[in-house]
């Protein structure tokens, strides 16, 4: 339980978390209430891109350490009083990742929101070429939906590509500034006490 607590405290704020905390905790009490969090986070998301004159989709595919294939989708819109950024969705991908795969298990997920695709305007992935295939690319299919979007290859995609061929005492602070996010981000706890200690600088 208490991973949602951080959860909760994240997307709603910490009288939210204060008053999760008190829940019982009992499967059937708790299961109902999540399932209900999350149809509203998707109806308001829904709601919000739908009042939105434009908005951009980013996509990622990828495959962890599992072998497992998975593909992460962010959008963003015009909100109230910014440009807002969410996670749409992370979903599995059972079998293949081709273009065409990639695009159908994309499409069935986000149909619940009803896009009206003629306002998407960008469409930002990686260049792999399951995603920018000219023929049968996920690119191609999206493009052919949202005619006045545009494609943009992914800025954390590039700077990786950018970073390979640096010379070696560039590389070796590479690795440790690396090699320290990714032990700061292997608990949630280590990732707040890091954010205060950065609060405090």
């Amino acid at each position: 339980m208490p991973i949602m607590i951080d959860a909760v405290r994240e997307i709603f704020g910490e009288d939210a978390a204060v008053k999760t905390s008190k829940m019982p905790h009992l499967n059937n009490i708790v299961h109902p209430r999540i399932e209900e969090t999350s149809i509203d986070v998707k109806k308001q998301l829904k709601l919000s891109v739908g009042k939105s004159p434009f908005f951009y989709v980013q996509f990622d595919e990828s495959v962890d350490v599992s072998g497992a294939a998975q593909l992460l989708c962010y959008i963003k819109y015009e909100g109230e009083e910014e440009i807002e950024e969410r996670m749409l969705f992370f979903l599995a991908l059972p079998g293949r990742t081709t273009g065409e795969c990639l695009f159908l298990a994309m499409i069935d997920k986000v149909h619940f929101f009803e896009f009206e695709w003629n306002k998407c305007v960008a469409i930002c992935t990686d260049g792999a070429a399951a995603m920018t295939g000219k023929h049968v690319g996920f690119v191609k299919r999206i493009l052919e939906l949202a005619p006045n979007a545009k494609w943009i290859h992914s800025m954390n995609h590039r700077y990786a590509l950018a970073v390979k061929p640096l010379p070696g005492d560039l590389m070796s602070v590479m690795e440790v500034c690396v090699s320290i996010v990714n032990y700061i981000k292997t608990s949630s706890l280590k990732t707040r006490i890091f954010k205060e200690l950065c609060s405090e600088l």
